[in-house]
């Protein structure tokens, strides 16, 4: 018995588009089979739809040629009826499904483009079409890269409002109604440090895609807990901006209960010691928070507030570098040499009097 429509996988835009899932369609149903199933779906909504023809169009249009359909052809016929799947899905399996119509496109454009050829088939009616439908293609494509765009500012713009509300529920009446930008500040600092200490493990590497406010992952550094501070200070009226303090290449003085993950071992130690024992970090950059121009300096990291070079958490600084192998710093009292990455894959340093 020939197979039928009926006989065809079910298939919906929520599919994952797969190159199974095309050739179980195609070995389940004839082609006039596959190309009822996609006249049979729910028709295109064209504010999200350019003008890429559908796969029985273009099989319908090419076929009157009156030739034999290669193997590349069908390619194309097979790739184009995939998409046909998905026009109303998402953004991605779209454009998923659209480059890999360009991929067929190309291949068949391969097969003729050699020298015995002499450019001629391009004069060639199926070569129009294919043509007309690779410019479709690319319009059909340009389409769905503006809805991705689109629909990422609109995530933005929904995570920025959820941000938002917890910002409001921080600024308390009490803190609103303050008139001192400094006593603002700093009360705004404690209802921050407050909310965040202690939240997440800290790391000297800045987590990407992701802010304080969302912390995907967990993790958090200096730059990230600044920004986020910021942020805060902005919404209540404040201007702030990040700070990178002059010192490079600096270790910090051993930690307090007020740095923003209190339970960090830090990632120097001493030798016999152990990180856990020293609890400093060696950081070769360092991010503050600046409020209103330099009335006062924040360190969110610290949880403390500093001059505009947070000299309050730097004990050895000016190491400069001394070797490439082992990475190793030297201030001309204080040697730091790196001794591998710690559980977080930070680097991690031994501190040594220089001459020991």
């Amino acid at each position: 018995m020939a197979a039928s429509a009926r006989d065809a996988p079910a298939v919906s835009p929520a599919d994952q588009l797969t190159p199974d899932l095309v050739s179980r369609l195609q070995r389940a149903a004839p082609n006039t089979s596959v190309q009822r199933l996609v006249r049979e779906r729910a028709a295109p909504d064209r504010r999200q739809v350019a003008r890429l023809r559908t796969s029985p169009q273009f099989v319908n249009r090419s076929d009157l040629i009156g030739r034999d359909r290669s193997q590349e052809l069908q390619d194309i016929d097979a790739s184009l009826a995939a998409y046909d799947l998905v026009r109303t899905g998402t953004a991605d399996q779209r454009e998923t499904a659209l480059a890999d119509l360009l991929k067929k496109i190309d291949a068949w454009k391969a097969t003729k483009n050699t020298p015995a050829d002499d450019k001629g088939w391009k004069k060639t009616a199926r070569a129009k079409y294919i043509t007309e439908l690779g410019n479709q293609q690319q319009a059909e494509m340009n389409l769905v890269v503006a809805m991705k765009n689109q629909e990422e500012r609109d995530r933005q713009a929904a995570e920025r409002k959820r941000h938002e509300a917890v910002m409001d529920a921080m600024i308390t009446q009490p803190i609103a109604d303050l008139t001192d930008p400094a006593a603002k500040a700093r009360a705004l600092f404690a209802a921050y440090m407050t909310r965040f200490r202690g939240k997440a493990t800290y790391t000297t590497t800045t987590p990407k895609n992701t802010t304080v406010w969302d912390m995907k992952g967990g993790r958090v550094a200096c730059a990230m807990i600044s920004n986020g501070l910021i942020d805060l200070l902005r919404r209540a009226g404040l201007t702030a901006k990040l700070r990178e303090v002059a010192p490079h290449n600096f270790v910090t003085k051993k930690l307090g209960a007020s740095f923003i993950d209190p339970t960090t071992e830090g990632n120097v130690r001493v030798p016999g010691g152990t990180f856990a024992a020293e609890k400093r970090f060696y950081f070769n950059k360092h991010w503050i928070v600046e409020v209103e121009g330099g009335v006062l300096y924040l360190d969110a990291t610290s949880g403390i507030e500093v001059d505009k070079d947070a000299s309050q958490i730097i004990d050895y600084k000016d190491m400069a570098l001394e070797s490439h192998t082992p990475r190793t710093f030297n201030n001309g009292t204080w040697r730091l040499t790196h001794v591998g990455a710690n559980t977080l894959g930070d680097g991690s340093y031994e501190l040594t009097p220089v001459g020991s």
